[in-house]
């Protein structure tokens, strides 16, 4: 398992469709296998689950998103698992790391397209 949080300042809705775009053409064997949207205490939250093939690790590894809304920022939480080969111990993460570096790579092409706009103003 891998995981990564990180605090965007960003429009909600624009900012979840990016990031999910962007992880859907990161690869052709991503796929989303679940997204569901919230409401709690009156801030919007999305849950999304996707999955790809690690060229790696020989088998599927998942990517568990939580966005969660809070004064114009979204944090985000994202978890990478299923990449290990081994019964009794963890071997091998590489996809699953690899996996949660695609987020990464989102989220930080959303920030420097917004600083590129702001610039531009």
């Amino acid at each position: 398992m891998a995981s990564y949080e990180v605090s965007v300042r960003a429009d909600f809705a624009g900012f979840v469709a990016f990031v999910e775009d962007s992880l859907c053409r990161q690869s052709s064997s991503i796929s989303m296998e679940y997204g569901r949207d919230l409401e709690i205490g009156g801030s919007r939250a999305r849950f999304s689950v996707f999955e790809r093939y690690s060229m790696a690790g020989g088998n599927r590894v998942s990517l568990s998103i939580l966005f969660a809304e809070r004064d114009g920022y979204v944090d985000v939480t994202g978890v990478s698992s299923g990449g290990s080969q081994a019964v009794f111990w963890k071997i091998n993460t590489l996809g699953e790391e690899g996996f949660l570096d695609t987020l990464k790579e989102a989220v930080r092409e959303y920030q420097n397209y917004n600083r590129y706009q702001e610039e531009e103003r």
